[in-house]
């Protein structure tokens, strides 16, 4: 059971994440954060040292979010070919974004406020997913050149994708979802 102190901490938390939706990194005020808490301007300093500790915080705090769901969608499809794991997690990411808008603005971010590793833990590819990458290379023989150029346009299919649905030009539905996944299939597919 989470204790109060870490209750407050998660409500300062999501109060940061709409915070930065609303206002972005450059007008991101922590007394606005404790405003939409309900607590003095005060109160969010007992659980960070400063505004970069604070976004900092909501950085791994989205991360984690994602490993969760992650890990979930890594262990429903362990049974299936490595190409239709990678393929779930694309769709899951998508998913995820799409539900979460505020958090792909944070994930995009690349303001110098924030500690470099940060960005870095949220950023990079997951170790679960670049495990099931390396073994489909492996298996498939795809070279280096090959692989990274797979790389990018997956990714491009993830985020043109959720850009576009989160935009209100593509929706949010199981035809569009269809649509990118067989695009992204297709991409495994093309040598």
């Amino acid at each position: 059971m989470r204790t109060a102190n870490e209750a407050n901490k998660e409500k300062f938390l999501k109060a940061a994440v709409c915070e930065l939706e609303e206002h972005g990194v450059a007008d991101f005020s922590i007394r606005r954060v404790a405003k939409k808490c309900g607590v003095s301007c005060a109160a969010p300093y007992k659980h960070f040292e400063s505004k970069n500790d604070l976004l900092a915080e909501v950085m791994r705090y989205v991360g984690r979010k994602w490993q969760e769901v992650l890990k979930s969608t890594a262990e429903a499809h362990t049974d299936e070919s490595i190409r239709d794991q990678l393929v779930a997690i694309a769709m899951s990411y998508i998913v995820f974004l799409c539900t979460y808008p505020e958090y792909l603005a944070i994930l995009s971010m690349s303001d110098t406020v924030f500690k470099p590793n940060a960005l870095t833990e949220t950023d990079s590819v997951s170790p679960i997913t670049s495990k099931l990458i390396e073994e489909y290379c492996k298996k498939t023989q795809v070279d280096e050149d090959t692989r990274v150029r797979k790389y990018y346009v997956i990714r491009s299919l993830i985020f043109g994708g959720t850009k576009m649905i989160n935009s209100g030009i593509l929706p949010f539905d199981s035809k569009t979802l269809d649509m990118i996944r067989s695009n992204i299939v297709r991409e495994f597919e093309i040598a």
